[in-house]
């Protein structure tokens, strides 16, 4: 004949032996999800950064003749030097993060109204930035200055005029953990003409740089100088646009894995707990 009291024992011997064991395993899955909470933490200092610079200088070389009715001036009407310069610079971001951004646009000429070879524009942008964890991050710089001359040849004869152009382009990304860090960025220099239309005019010009670090891009560096010439038949007016860009931005999402093991670790423990007591009402 079984004895149906030992029975009993011997099953609730094993269900309290099996909660234990669900107990501790709970508890070890919570620790590895504490330590890699704490490990990932100091992992979350590393960051996604960015920093671009984008510096050019137009510069009147050489002017073919000055004939009454001729000029090269910075504002037609003779009434605002500083006419249709432009100046943009914006930076945002969310979390842990830092972004900068400036950008300059001037000329230098002892007549705003009137270059002459030797006056120029300069026009510089920059945007640097980091996005750092714990949790997610963002950071955006954007910068763009813009500065033009217009050409006007009100005489009777055609007039050249070559400008020499300068820059000198930068861009660095990085990412500390490609998997859940990412920076890109753009930096440019550009130089647009107008005229009027079936006149000649000389080409655009324009130079960019652009990097990823999904694509593992190296610190980028650019620099140049280039000869832009306009001819001017009597009577045409054309103008030169001179401007650079920088857009850049980096992201960090960290991995949500620890909190999902912790998670469960804390599912497993109060699950066995809740057995042990259903255990001992039975």
């Amino acid at each position: 004949m079984i004895d149906g009291g030992a029975g009993g024992g011997l099953n609730a011997g094993s269900m309290r032996e099996g909660n234990l064991l669900s107990e501790r395993s709970a508890v070890l899955v919570c620790a590895l999800a504490a330590g890699w909470l704490v490990f990932g933490t100091l992992d979350a200092r590393a960051t996604a950064s960015y920093l671009g610079e984008a510096n050019a200088t137009l510069e009147v070389m050489s002017i073919s003749s000055m004939p009454a009715g001729f000029r090269i001036t910075r504002d037609l009407f003779d009434s605002d030097p500083n006419f249709n310069i432009g100046e943009t610079a914006t930076m945002s971001g969310s979390g842990n993060f830092d972004a900068q951004a400036s950008a300059s646009a001037t000329f230098s000429a002892v007549d705003p109204f009137s270059f002459i070879v030797g006056d120029s524009l300069s026009v510089a942008a920059m945007g640097s930035g980091f996005a750092s964890p714990v949790g997610a991050s963002m950071a955006e710089s954007f910068s763009i200055p813009i500065i033009d001359l217009s050409i006007d040849n009100q005489s009777g004869i055609e007039v050249t005029v070559e400008f020499l152009l300068t820059y000198d382009l930068s861009l660095t990304v990085t990412a500390d953990d490609p998997l859940t860090e990412q920076a890109t960025g753009l930096v440019d220099v550009s130089v647009a003409v107008g005229g009027r239309t079936g006149v000649p005019l000389p080409d655009p010009f324009s130079d960019v740089l652009f990097g990823d670090t999904d694509l593992s891009d190296p610190p980028q560096m650019g620099m140049d100088t280039r000869t832009i010439t306009f001819v001017l038949p009597a009577g045409e007016t054309q103008s030169v646009q001179l401007s650079t860009a920088v857009s850049a931005d980096a992201i960090v999402i960290p991995e949500p894995s620890a909190l999902v093991t912790g998670g469960v670790g804390v599912i497993v423990l109060i699950g066995g707990r809740r057995r042990r007591r259903r255990c001992g009402m039975n």
